[in-house]
């Protein structure tokens, strides 16, 4: 089974708070895990009452309905209530204004678990949504990873909470997803249709009682395929409300010894058929989506960060941006964009952030974390030592 690597940390900045996630590569260093493609993104601290508590009526009241970044708070469960409660897994969070913090943690999900050998151990969250489904109470949050039971309930690796309970999603031991006969992971959330429906990416072969390949639809009370799905891990999604992006391991179905004309990221359109982008696609696997609709100075289009060194015949570095059928750079480099991986890629104050492991970009040394303004990138300037790379962040507004 394919999994990403393993959760670790982030940052928080106020007022406007950049959280950054990192992983641990080796005893003592530090840096972290993944985060899903985004059509509308908010972070889990957005909607926490006290004690760390997620208001689903906060997140009513709000109108919001899309994808949570859970970057930076351990999810566990009230042994009262049952509810989910995220916390900082070391200390507050600072809410004093221009000054940054950072974590070293994201450690075991008390909320979720994993039946082994000698009882239950902790499960992993790797993304999280609210969504609205009359079947299942309503406006609930949504909760995918690697996992048979939320706060005690079975689930196969996503559940539903609805402020006062867990709730499988699907009926019986064919619920949630499943992978070889066991469990399946999630690893990607998108909302599309106007709050439809709730699209989820993985490595999974079943959902439900249907055999969906790695990314599938529930609305209704109930799983449905999309077309064919696509034959390897889903690790990033995205929706602009016509089309469904996903990127990931993935390649065009094709004829042993032929070569696939589309890998690595592909959108699905409003008739359930995958296609790549205009016929081109990255030489490798894609990590991060962001879709950027206005709103802001930057380029309009979406946003796609992994590892590939070519984005249909345009060299790049990592990144790149696709709009309307053609692929661009981000810099003037040779090649333009990073020497290494970008894992995660979020928009801040007009600047697409990326962060990753690599050390060079466009030719400069910005190690781990670069910003992009348009025109060229920046040093955001805020990555301590010892740090030895980012793979999650989100924006959060403080109140």
């Amino acid at each position: 089974m394919y999994r990403r690597k393993e959760t670790r940390s982030e940052a928080l900045w106020p007022n406007v708070l950049l959280m950054v996630a990192m992983a641990i590569l080796w005893s003592g260093s530090f840096a972290l895990a993944g985060s899903p493609g985004k059509e509308m993104v908010s972070s889990v601290g957005d909607f926490l009452a006290a004690g760390g508590r997620f208001d689903l009526e906060a997140a009513r009241r709000s109108g919001f309905r899309g994808a949570l970044d859970r970057s930076g708070f351990g999810m566990h469960v009230d042994p009262a209530t049952g509810a989910p409660i995220f916390r900082p897994e070391h200390g507050e969070v600072s809410k004093s204004r221009n000054t940054l913090e950072w974590f070293d943690g994201f450690g075991p999900h008390g909320g979720v678990t994993l039946t082994g050998v000698q009882g239950p151990v902790p499960g992993e969250v790797n993304a999280m949504a609210v969504f609205f489904d009359p079947s299942l109470g309503g406006e609930v949050l949504i909760v995918g990873g690697f996992f048979d039971k939320a706060g005690g309930v079975p689930a196969n690796s996503i559940a539903a909470w609805d402020g006062l309970t867990w709730r499988a999603m699907g009926f019986g031991p064919t619920n949630g997803v499943r992978k070889d006969g066991w469990l399946g992971t999630v690893w990607a959330f998108a909302i599309h249709d106007d709050g439809e429906r709730l699209i989820v990416g993985g490595d999974f072969d079943q959902a439900g009682n249907a055999f969906i390949d790695n990314v599938a639809c529930w609305s209704n009370s109930a799983w449905s395929s999309l077309g064919v799905g696509l034959n390897a891990a889903v690790l990033a999604l995205a929706s602009d409300g016509t089309f469904i992006y996903a990127g990931g391991q993935f390649e065009e179905p094709h004829v042993p010894g032929e070569l696939p004309t589309w890998a690595y990221i592909a959108r699905c359109d409003q008739a359930i058929n995958w296609t790549g982008l205009g016929g081109q696609s990255p030489d490798g696997i894609v990590y991060s989506l962001n879709l950027n609709e206005g709103g802001n100075s930057l380029p309009t289009g979406l946003y796609v960060g992994g590892i590939f060194s070519m984005a249909g015949t345009l060299p790049v570095g990592n990144i790149a941006r696709w709009n309307q059928g053609t692929w661009y750079a981000l810099g003037s480099g040779s090649p333009p964009g990073t020497d290494g991986e970008v894992s995660s890629l979020a928009i801040f104050d007009d600047k697409l952030f990326a962060g990753g492991w690599f050390t060079m970009v466009d030719g400069q040394s910005l190690p781990y974390l670069a910003a992009w303004d348009g025109v060229s990138w920046q040093d955001p300037g805020f990555i301590p030592a010892g740090y030895l790379g980012i793979e999650a962040m989100t924006v959060h507004y403080d109140s």
